[in-house]
């Protein structure tokens, strides 16, 4: 009877043991379960990462896109919109020129009759100033007819009428008297002093050649300093517009 009670107390002894030695060993997997998955390479966040990677590119890659599509657009709608302006500046010249031709022929034949006056012929002759460079053949023709009439019946008027020329070219091209060289500020004076009218034709026709030179070459420095300043201030609104993008 001791006995078997000593066995069952051996037994329950040894058991518990080896209950503790396999839960120990238990453990120790657990452990070294632990420090493998520990050691080994985190791929879920290695892909997490890398995915995030990706969207940010490609976020990039959009906001890049878009900033040159508006930046194209930009130039598109600026391309456009300079186009017409040049458009309706063609046709506003073109209309202007249509304008004044007529009105220059309309001059012309109104002083064409036997009752025209050396007066109205003179202020037809000052007014063609306006015309100098532009008028056709057929009206220079008749132009050159009416300053020889006008010769003919008062030299003095017709000298009068020749400055007027000149004065009026001047205006045209937004020049002075003074801005032309002195040798044709000489000229002028001279169809100023020449009361008989001799050689002046000859005179008055160098002096309106060389304004009109003079004009173009200052209305090309206008043209210039426009197109610089055209130029800065559309470098300038381009800075503007990718500032606000």
């Amino acid at each position: 009877m001791n006995s078997q009670i000593d066995e069952a107390a051996n037994y329950r002894h040894e058991g518990g043991s080896t209950g503790g030695t396999q839960g120990f060993i238990t453990d120790g997997k657990n452990k070294n379960k632990s420090a493998d998955n520990s050691s080994a390479p985190n791929t879920n966040n290695d892909s997490n990462s890398g995915t995030d990677n990706d969207t940010e590119s490609r976020k990039n890659e959009s906001g890049s896109n878009s900033e040159n599509n508006n930046t194209s657009e930009t130039g598109t709608t600026g391309n456009t919109s300079s186009a017409a302006d040049n458009n309706d500046v063609r046709q506003e010249f073109q209309n202007e020129q249509t304008r004044k031709n007529s009105e220059y022929n309309e001059s012309l034949n109104q002083v064409q009759g036997e009752n025209a006056t050396s007066e109205q012929k003179a202020e037809v002759i000052k007014k063609s100033g306006s015309m100098v460079g532009e008028e056709t053949s057929e009206q220079q023709s008749r132009r050159e007819k009416l300053e020889a009439e006008l010769a003919e019946q008062n030299p003095e008027l017709a000298g009068q009428a020749l400055l007027g020329r000149i004065e009026n070219n001047l205006k045209s091209n937004n020049l002075t008297l003074e801005e032309l060289p002195p040798e044709i500020q000489n000229n002028y004076q001279i169809i100023k002093d020449n009361k008989d009218n001799k050689d002046n034709k000859d005179i008055t026709t160098r002096i309106n050649e060389i304004i009109g030179k003079a004009g173009a070459k200052k209305r090309i420095e206008s043209l210039k300093k426009e197109v610089e300043n055209l130029v800065n201030a559309s470098q300038k609104k381009i800075k503007e517009l990718k500032a606000k993008l």
